[in-house]
């Protein structure tokens, strides 16, 4: 079964630590689905707001990385579509508090995933 290609307006979601997952990439301008930009290749995130899975009691972890599409069959220049359901590991660290006490945590790996496509019309397989 086909997967909905990513575009530009896509959801991503911190599957770990319940942050924000902001898409900081450019989708393509040459190749689009329902009038938006498709994302090809390694896209660049940045996390914010991450428990990182309950280590960062501050829900304060950040950080940056990459998601890399997996749609072989939808490529541009050479690289894959991101498609609805990839993920990818990005490392966030941030602080807890206890007490009077603050404490650096992290890096710490959290697992991201493309939760919405952001459009319906164009599945790869």
């Amino acid at each position: 079964m086909g997967k909905n290609v990513a575009v530009d307006g896509c959801e991503l979601e911190d599957v770990t630590g319940g942050g924000t997952v902001t898409i900081t990439g450019t989708a393509s301008t040459a190749v689009l689905a329902g009038g938006k930009g498709i994302f090809f290749g390694d896209v660049a995130v940045s996390v914010s707001g991450s428990n990182g899975g309950g280590s960062i009691t501050d829900n304060n972890g950040a950080g940056t990385g990459t998601i890399r599409g997996s749609g072989e069959n939808i490529c541009e220049n050479g690289q894959p579509a991101l498609l609805e359901g990839d993920t990818a590991t990005v490392k966030v660290s941030g602080t807890s508090t206890s007490g009077s006490t603050v404490t650096p945590v992290g890096p710490i790996e959290i697992t991201i995933k493309v939760k919405k496509a952001g459009q319906t019309d164009v599945i790869a397989l």
